[in-house]
């Protein structure tokens, strides 16, 4: 007969323990989130200060903007291929120590080349993290929270951004010395790697290593006792069936899979060029060419911009359980689409707009990006990551991610170049302030918003006659439906269990 006290014992010390390896994998995913959304928007704060500072060509200014990006696509890359030998804990490790020196290296910057330079080391642990603390969470979260903790990594990036907004006015208001913006992402940084080191390794990564006592011992701290030997079956399971099933490059181009993964892929091409990180990092611009008159009202409009971002990505994990996919998505496609046109026309027709062509474009940018962060934002992880086999799960999502960096950058780093090549003669902003003259003369973005419009109308169609209905589809009708999508007789063509 078991004493009561020495059960109730048990259980306070089980419960205790839980709480408090959850409270780190909840740091973990917080500071990693919001690093990653505070270090890709901070320099849109720092951007209009450096450029009047030192200078700068619109060509210099695209490059310190999206050289993180690209060192992004590096660590995105990087992490997919070494999750397996190194560890998901290891990387995160790697991530935590190259922020930490990346931001140090951004506060010591005198000119555009070590600042260059800073921002590729901060992009290459964004794109590190970026793939490895959702696989982490996924992994080392108990079942019943997994979703929990992922949801939480992709709030935790907009309400990053939004802090770097909230940090970059608070300073321009006390100080031009932009310096200090970076010194804020120091404090996630140290947090990160303290959460990191005193998190275990995950269950899944012991039993691929055959440490089957460690996991075991893991999975009781995260799980009740009766869930453990059922957890550790299926791990050894899945354990089993990747080995069998590798991940290898080859499986890619045969048995129609290629297909599917180009799918994963055009989500993410859909994310990223239908331009919503122009309105993330180039706020501030955006508002000056719009006729706000300096830095400070500029950088207030880009915190109510992230505010609006941060409301509706909670708004959105609460509808992406109650509607269907594909509604969400053709909702958001559609007016994202006419929110983008409309910016299109308010900046061809900037002369007649006049004073009011400001707070058209602050009211466009706002209307856009919250149906952004309702729609495409999440659904493209989201879809992406159940319509992939397992066979290629990890390649495919690895390679999603590393093409959603590349689209980010190429979007990005063109801003200002297409801008330029299609503008129509005598339709440049010219950007004045006080008595120093001419700051920077922008070309019409007119052509951007015209472009991004078109895209996301071709996606909206594509989306609308193509995807499927993920919600609520099993594993098996997920391949049913691709094996009728690409004229196939139903076989074991793709790996779902």
């Amino acid at each position: 007969m078991v004493n009561f006290e020495q059960k109730n014992s048990g259980n306070y010390r089980m419960f205790s323990f839980f709480k408090k390896i959850s409270f780190r994998i909840a740091l973990v995913s917080t500071m990693g989130g919001m690093l990653c959304g505070y270090m890709t928007a901070i320099m849109a704060g720092v951007l209009p200060i450096v450029r009047d500072e030192w200078a700068l060509s619109s060509a210099q200014q695209e490059w310190i903007m999206a050289i993180a990006l690209l060192g992004a696509v590096g660590g995105a890359f990087a992490s997919n291929r070494l999750s397996v030998p190194w560890g998901h804990k290891n990387l995160l490790l790697l991530a935590a120590f190259l922020y930490i020196t990346g931001i140090l290296c951004c506060i010591f910057s005198h000119d555009i080349i070590s600042l260059i330079l800073s921002r590729a080391i901060t992009g290459t642990a964004i794109g590190l993290s970026s793939y490895t603390l959702p696989q982490y969470g996924g992994e080392i979260a108990p079942v019943r929270n997994q979703s929990i903790f992922i949801g939480l990594h992709q709030l935790m990036i907009t309400i990053g951004i939004l802090i770097s907004y909230l940090t970059a006015l608070l300073l321009v208001s006390y100080s031009h010395h932009w310096h200090w913006m970076f010194l804020t992402g120091l404090i996630p940084a140290f947090l990160l790697a303290a959460g990191v080191m005193m998190l275990p390794k995950t269950p899944k990564y012991l039993i691929q290593k055959g440490r089957f006592l460690q996991a075991r011992s893991v999975l009781a701290k995260i799980e009740s006792p009766e869930k453990v030997e059922m957890i550790m079956d299926i791990l050894r399971h899945q354990a089993e069936s990747e080995k069998h099933y590798q991940s290898r490059w080859r499986d890619i181009f045969s048995s129609g899979i290629l297909k599917i993964l180009l799918v994963s892929i055009a989500l993410m091409f859909v994310q990223q060029a239908c331009g919503i990180n122009i309105f993330i990092y180039y706020a501030p611009v955006l508002y000056e060419i719009a006729g706000f008159q300096s830095l400070e009202p500029e950088l207030a409009a880009s915190v109510i911009l992230g505010t609006v971002n941060v409301i509706f990505t909670i708004v959105a994990l609460n509808l992406v359980e109650q509607m269907s996919r594909k509604t969400l998505y053709v909702i958001g496609l559609t007016l994202m689409t006419l929110f983008l046109f409309a910016l299109g026309i308010i900046f061809m027709n900037y002369v007649k707009a006049g004073p009011a062509l400001k707070w058209m474009v602050f009211a466009s940018s706002l209307g856009f990006v919250m149906f952004f962060a309702v729609s495409i934002g999440p659904l493209s992880w989201l879809m992406a990551s159940e319509i992939l086999p397992l066979n290629i799960r990890n390649v495919g999502m690895g390679l999603s991610l590393t093409c959603n960096w590349i689209f980010n950058f190429l979007v990005v780093f063109t801003f200002y170049k297409i801008s330029k090549v299609f503008s129509l003669p005598g339709n440049e902003f010219i950007i004045q302030q006080g008595n120093k003259g001419i700051i920077d003369i922008f070309f019409n973005p007119s052509i951007n918003f015209f472009l991004y419009g078109l895209i996301c109308l071709g996606a909206l169609v594509w989306g609308y006659f193509f995807l499927p209905e993920t919600k609520g589809m099993s594993y098996f009708e997920i391949e049913d439906y691709w094996n009728k999508k690409f004229g196939r007789k139903s076989q074991k063509t793709f790996i779902y269990t």
